[in-house]
């Protein structure tokens, strides 16, 4: 048994991606279900991370999960002791005046003491095991279902892009989690669920790794073959795909002629993306719908929309359209009277006269109503 673990090469600034596997850990010869509390106690770390990282991974072995605790600062700012607990300790805080609109979650935490507490070590650097206990006021369920406790479980980076592999080649997910399976042996040994892998599939997706990617790098090969092809897009903070907005050479050519009135509907409903559709359409010498614009948001708000508008008119050269059409939202109204002020807005006559219908409860008045709107005969 090795007395020390402290790992010199491990880089401290790069916590966020901290090394998956045990193996990338330096923890592939620690034997942790055999680990008796006189011998972790001898262990020693290179930053308080690595000791979270150790302790976790002790937790999934025996059967529990952890949370980080207290902490404790120097006159610096610098940490020099921290604790890390069992998930079940303390108890839930009871809110007896709050009305619950559903029933509460199943009470989890009961109290217990087990934990890991670690030292800074000034003199020799690392940090230490400053005290340690193992007893547990519940049952633990062993390392056999360890790995599938909530917090415990996780996919590595290994895992993702072996499913990201099996995914392109047309393989689904159930049939890739049961290859998950075979390969460790077992579905309780595979360390993450079915659901899991769906919402990294998701996670994915939103982030720009997935689809979102392969829509951006799909707009840049039409380059190749349409050089007029226009699309802006934004990210938030964390790299998050926001807003797409793209326009071919016809459509553009299309608004050209065809921009007296623009219809701006954006009643299409969110997607499994989380994103609304917004499309800018007008009507050709034919009467037949022409679409100039096409945009996916992640929000509907007044910015939002003039932010759309200035990229649009950015797109179709500086040309504003004579009349635009909208549902009356008030966040389009604002956005409308912002970036095209010289523009007249009317509201559709699709939900004139559903309002005027809503309104005025006289027989048959929706009806011919809907005559003189529309011009029916």
């Amino acid at each position: 048994m090795t007395d020390s673990l402290v790992v010199d090469e491990f880089d401290n600034s790069d916590t966020e991606n901290m090394n998956e596997t045990e193996e990338d850990l330096g923890f592939e010869e620690i034997d942790f279900a055999l680990l008796n509390v006189d011998e972790v106690k001898n262990f020693r770390f290179l930053n308080n991370d690595f000791a979270y990282e150790f302790y976790k991974m002790y937790g999934m072995k025996k059967g529990f999960a952890i949370r980080k605790y207290h902490t404790h600062q120097d006159k610096d700012g610098e940490i020099v002791w921290q604790s890390f607990f069992c998930d079940r300790e303390g108890f839930r805080e009871k809110k007896d005046d709050v009305v619950r609109k559903r029933v509460p979650r199943k009470e989890t935490r009961c109290g217990c003491l087990a934990r890991m507490k670690i030292h800074v070590d000034k003199e020799k650097g690392g940090w230490y095991v400053s005290y340690f206990s193992d007893e547990h006021s519940h049952e633990v369920v062993g390392e056999y279902y360890g790995g599938m406790i909530a917090y415990n479980r996780r996919m590595t980076e290994t895992n993702i892009g072996q499913m990201n592999t099996m995914r392109e080649l047309g393989i689904g997910t159930g049939n890739i989690f049961a290859s998950f399976a075979d390969q460790y042996g077992g579905y309780h040994y595979i360390g993450f669920s079915r659901k899991d892998m769906y919402n990294q599939i998701q996670k994915q997706r939103r982030i720009g790794n997935g689809d979102a990617e392969a829509t951006l790098q799909y707009l840049k090969e039409q380059l190749k073959s349409d050089s007029v092809m226009y699309w802006r897009h934004t990210v938030d903070e964390k790299g998050k795909l926001q807003h797409l907005l793209w326009a071919d050479e016809c459509s553009i050519f299309d608004y050209s002629i065809f921009r007296d009135v623009l219809a701006f509907d954006a009643t299409y409903g969110r997607n499994n993306y989380k994103f609304s559709v917004v499309v800018f359409s007008g009507v050709n010498h034919h009467k037949q719908i022409t679409i100039f614009v096409t945009v996916v948001v992640s929000n509907e708000t007044e910015e939002t929309y003039v932010w759309i508008l200035e990229i649009f008119l950015e797109a179709m050269n500086g040309k504003q359209p004579k009349c635009v059409i909208t549902n009356g939202d008030l966040a389009m109204k604002n956005s409308i009277q912002r970036v095209f002020p010289e523009t007249q807005h009317r509201l559709c006559a699709l939900h004139i006269c559903n309002n005027a219908g809503k309104n005025i409860k006289k027989k048959n008045f929706h009806k011919d109503f809907q005559k003189v709107m529309l011009n029916f005969k």
